[in-house]
């Protein structure tokens, strides 16, 4: 049996690649001129909560959900401006999940 801290560290490697893809995704890391950019994220509590990366703070379930339904690069962050102008407005808001629906992609959990 898998010692408590193997299982511990082979959940932390596979979200920080989970991570890195996503953002990679989304622009965060980048080729220019030959030189990959990069920028910081870090982990907010649990690794299985969320991360913080440039001003924005996002779940580690959206970033599944994201990658899992193939969503298209930049629907996350219009769904992230959406729902911080909902709730800016003191609108309700809704979570990624619905609106991926409905904004008509087919998605699962």
């Amino acid at each position: 049996m898998k010692s408590k801290n193997k299982i511990l560290s082979s959940l932390n490697n596979s979200v920080f690649h989970l991570v890195k893809f996503f953002l990679t995704k989304h622009g965060f890391f980048e080729e220019i001129d030959g030189d990959i950019v990069t920028f910081d994220y870090e982990f907010l509590g649990d690794v299985l909560d969320v991360i913080e990366v440039s001003d924005y703070y996002i779940g580690i379930s959206d970033i599944l959900l994201d990658i899992k339904n193939d969503i298209p690069s930049g629907i996350y962050f219009k769904y992230y401006d959406y729902y911080l102008e909902q709730a800016l407005s003191n609108n309700s808001t809704t979570n990624y999940f619905t609106y991926l629906l409905q904004n008509g992609y087919k998605v699962h959990r």
